[in-house]
């Protein structure tokens, strides 16, 4: 509280000495939770840094679309900011910007079973995760199990793995993966997948590339 009247303080006094650039010169994320730090520093903070504002509220405008295109990620519980003046000269008032963002929970998994009486029943999973392992990149998940003429032993296995946007440098990668299999009790065996990798945006001279591999 100390710091914050002081704060208040100086900004006030500095802002008296006439039209004074306002600055951002520090930014730092307080983040409860899985997410990445840097890759949310590198989605709102300009490589440079921002450039000087006219007006505090123009430095304030800014901040509020920095929060909002976090908050449109929809994978936060939570996102909020302060600032507090640092220095003030002639030229520019200079601050400090946290920012305190609480993650949510992105996994959902949804089992689902189903009948049909030419083959007997199916168990499946659906799973989702919209922050995989706090890199923002998007998981779906499914795996079905189906009875084979209704018996409780035998069973068709077929599974899907689909991540997307994962994150490697400016580039995204996409990785998709299909699976079967025939299980007979406790064995199993006709066991076949296959996938595709897309890395796309790959930076190259002064263009980017992107390359696609069959898996198999």
């Amino acid at each position: 509280m100390i710091l914050f009247l002081f704060s208040m303080l100086a900004l006030s006094a500095a802002e008296t000495l006439g039209e004074l650039y306002h600055i951002v010169a520090y930014y730092s994320f307080e983040v409860k939770g899985k997410s990445d730090v840097d890759l949310i520093r590198n989605m709102i903070v300009p490589p440079g840094g921002d450039p000087p504002f006219a007006s505090r509220e123009e430095m304030e405008k800014a901040l509020e679309a920095k929060r909002d295109k976090l908050n449109n990620l929809r994978v936060f519980e939570s996102v909020s900011y302060t600032y507090e003046a640092l220095h003030a000269d002639d030229v520019a008032i200079r601050y400090r910007v946290r920012f305190h963002i609480d993650d949510a929970i992105s996994f959902i998994a949804v089992p689902y079973p189903k009948y049909d009486s030419n083959y007997g029943f199916m168990f499946g999973l659906k799973s989702f995760d919209k922050n995989l392992f706090g890199s923002f990149a998007n998981m779906m998940l499914v795996i079905n199990a189906t009875q084979m003429d209704g018996s409780w032993d035998d069973y068709t296995w077929d599974g899907e793995l689909k991540i997307t946007d994962i994150p490697i440098g400016k580039s995204r990668m996409q990785l998709g993966v299909t699976g079967e299999a025939i299980q007979h009790g406790r064995d199993f065996s006709d066991f076949s997948w296959k996938g595709d990798l897309l890395w796309s945006s790959i930076p190259l001279a002064q263009t980017t590339i992107d390359l696609l591999v069959d898996l198999d």
